[in-house]
């Protein structure tokens, strides 16, 4: 449990990273990793606790800020389907920041551990 408890502090230490239209081009293509998507007011608010399936990190933010992601689809029925609403909200409120862990095994792992500790409001 030690090396779980350093890799959540590692996570909530690493600089928050703000949702954008050119997010893609910023994250690493090449790795596998856990990610948080909080509040930007209260940094104690996690929404979302995830992982990447593969090793590309960059693809799966992406997916949350305009693909097929369970945040954004939750989002989108908090806010009516308004796609405009969803971006907003993720570009001027929220923040993420992620952890690169490239076994998929321990990736599954920390992920549950994450959620358990962390709580996030839209996991299920």
């Amino acid at each position: 449990m030690g090396s779980y408890l350093r890799k959540l502090r590692k996570l909530l230490r690493v600089e928050p990273i703000r949702f954008h239209r050119y997010i893609r081009s910023e994250l690493p293509k090449n790795h596998g990793g856990v990610y948080r998507i909080f509040e930007k007011r209260n940094k104690n608010k996690s929404l979302y606790v995830g992982k990447t399936r593969g090793n590309n990190l960059s693809q799966r933010i992406g997916a949350s800020w305009s693909g097929y992601h369970r945040l954004r689809i939750k989002l989108l029925k908090k806010y009516n389907g308004d796609t405009k609403m969803v971006r907003n909200f993720m570009e001027n409120k929220c923040r993420f920041q992620f952890i690169v862990i490239d076994s998929a095994n321990k990736r599954t792992l920390f992920e549950h551990f994450a959620i358990a500790i962390l709580r996030p409001v839209y996991n299920d």
